[in-house]
């Protein structure tokens, strides 16, 4: 009896921690906010910034360059530095929208409260944003591509 509630015990453990282990990577502190890496992005001339990850260190940011076609670039996490752009040979047309991406993602660090943000991401005519607030608790908002209008999902 002791051993059967025992493996029960430890495996809810096991899915306990499997959960959080991929509900989002850990982000330490010293990461360059969201925010500020966009701003570095669209200063190097890079521009309609539509998605943006955190992993593993380091931030993965799709735009699109000044030939109108979509480059992938990896940047430290940490030094906000570009480490790398890869084009991905695709083609874009009409990708500007009211509302940016840095401004959806500002609005969710200052009204928000979102500290640490790992994944931007279009959904249906909305950015999604997800992150932690203050007290590492997961966040996410919707934040409309048109009127700026913001919403807590989770």
């Amino acid at each position: 009896m002791i051993k059967h509630i025992l493996g029960i015990g430890l495996s809810s453990f096991i899915i306990f921690l499997s959960g959080n282990i991929f509900a989002g990577e850990i982000i330490p502190g010293d990461t360059v906010k969201a925010s500020s890496v966009i701003s570095m992005i669209q200063a190097n001339g890079y521009r309609n910034v539509f998605d943006l990850d955190y992993y593993n260190g380091k931030y993965i940011v799709r735009a699109v360059d000044k030939d109108n076609e979509i480059v992938r670039i990896i940047v430290d996490a940490r030094t906000n530095d570009i480490l790398h752009v890869k084009d991905t040979e695709r083609h874009v047309r009409g990708m500007s929208h009211p509302v940016s991406m840095l401004d959806a993602v500002r609005k969710a660090e200052w009204v928000g409260g979102v500290r640490k943000i790992y994944d931007v991401d279009f959904e249906g005519r909305a950015y999604e944003i997800i992150g932690f607030n203050i007290n590492d608790h997961r966040v996410e908002y919707l934040v409309n591509f048109d009127t700026g209008e913001m919403v807590r999902t989770h």
